[in-house]
């Protein structure tokens, strides 16, 4: 278990430590909500929990 820790701990480590990592998971955040949002609105649904759930905010 201490070796899959550590493993996971490296890994975790390179992966914050380039950027392109760390913008790629904002912008996809983002862009997956205004997606959510635009078809929500696109059928006059915003009060649907479920495309909000999808979108991973509530």
């Amino acid at each position: 278990m201490k070796d899959f820790l550590t493993i996971v701990y490296f890994h975790l480590k390179l992966f914050a430590q380039n950027s392109y990592f760390r913008t790629i998971v904002f912008v996809t955040t983002i862009s997956y909500v205004m997606i959510q949002y635009v078809a929500a609105y696109a059928v006059h649904d915003l009060a649907n929990p479920n495309i909000w759930l999808r979108a991973g905010i509530k």
